[in-house]
């Protein structure tokens, strides 16, 4: 026990920071064995073929969103599974980002699925996936996939 209210916070403080402790080595570990034991296909993304996805966008894309397409193509290069979280406010582009992965994918030769939490979610996603590369020769190699309430489309 104890002895004073100091030692009490002392101690409190010391099994918190044990506890981030164990979490961060847990995750350090996690990511070794991602990057060691996991393989994936490596992606690579030449200025060609990404000039060749940009000019698909019928609009000019952000900066914040080019140098996240550009993190991504990094990831994707690699010959481990990317993990990575793409967070952003409702209208702020995380689908466009998605779609240049996507064909950062198809052009690599392989599919690509962007899956939506909700109907409207993916009816949305699969709206703007067919305004951006609509009638194009890639847009067949690119499925949206949503399930909700137990039915999967």
């Amino acid at each position: 026990m104890p002895e004073s209210e100091a030692d009490l916070t002392a101690a409190q403080t010391r099994l918190v920071f044990q506890e981030l402790l164990v979490m961060q080595l847990a995750l350090a570990m996690r990511r070794r064995s991602l990057t060691s034991e996991l393989r994936a296909p490596s992606l690579e993304c030449s200025a060609t073929v990404r000039n060749r996805i940009l000019r698909r966008f019928p609009f000019e894309l952000t900066g914040d969103q080019r140098r996240v397409m550009d993190v991504i193509a990094g990831d994707m290069a690699r010959q481990f599974p990317m993990n990575r979280l793409l967070q952003g406010d409702v209208g702020s582009g995380k689908t466009v980002v998605a779609i240049f992965a996507m064909l950062v994918a198809v052009a690599g030769e392989h599919q690509a699925t962007l899956m939506a939490p909700t109907e409207d979610a993916g009816e949305t996603a699969l709206r703007d996936a067919q305004a951006d590369v609509g009638g194009q020769p890639c847009a067949n190699r690119i499925a949206v996939r949503f399930a909700w309430r137990g039915r999967a489309t």
